[in-house]
């Protein structure tokens, strides 16, 4: 699974309960998410504390 995948399976209203976890914007998600922008370190670990669905290898593998 991908980030992509993750987040496309949220509903909005869980998108920005994410973001308001990781202490981000639900904008900048869907930057990640779309390949727009690349997640950071720490951001990455926020959202793994955010959310024990989100893994490492899930925030740097995108699909084609």
């Amino acid at each position: 699974d991908t980030f992509t995948d993750f987040y496309y399976s949220l509903t909005i209203e869980e998108r920005e309960s994410l973001a308001a976890r990781a202490h981000t914007h639900p904008g900048y998600l869907w930057q990640i998410a779309t390949g727009r922008r690349k997640a950071g370190a720490a951001l990455i670990e926020r959202l793994m504390a955010a959310d024990d669905r989100i893994t490492f290898p899930m925030m740097r593998n995108r699909a084609a």
